[in-house]
């Protein structure tokens, strides 16, 4: 059959893993940022650890690769949901520091005041 082949190319892997790698990254700085609420940054870690010791897993360990694999993707799903809980400004400005941007205007970088002087005599 002719028809399409679902295979992506090296370079699309490479830039899945590169996000990837970069959202693990960006969870990380929103645990150690006070402006992210404690309970997300308490509650969202602490089950994922609970679900590592816990003897159960929805694939068993037994199995070869696929047993890690769940607690990667629950790991995953973890990091993505504290990005979705944190303050929207707050993980924009964590994105920013993680590709290298130059910060844009922030609430943390106080007013900007415009106003025209001149020497009086």
């Amino acid at each position: 059959m002719g028809g399409k082949r679902f295979r992506s190319s090296p370079k699309q892997d490479e830039s899945w893993f590169r996000e990837l790698w970069t959202d693990l990254r960006l969870a990380l700085s929103l645990l150690f940022d006070s402006r992210v609420p404690l309970l997300y940054k308490a509650i969202i870690p602490l089950v994922w650890v609970i679900y590592l010791l816990f003897p159960l897993d929805l694939i068993p360990d037994v199995i070869p690769i696929l047993g890690e694999m769940d607690d990667l993707a629950l790991l995953v799903l973890a990091a993505q949901l504290l990005v979705l809980l944190s303050p929207k400004y707050v993980v924009e400005e964590h994105l920013r520091k993680i590709r290298g941007e130059r910060p844009t205007g922030g609430k943390d970088e106080g007013d900007v005041i415009d106003g025209e002087w001149r020497v009086m005599d």
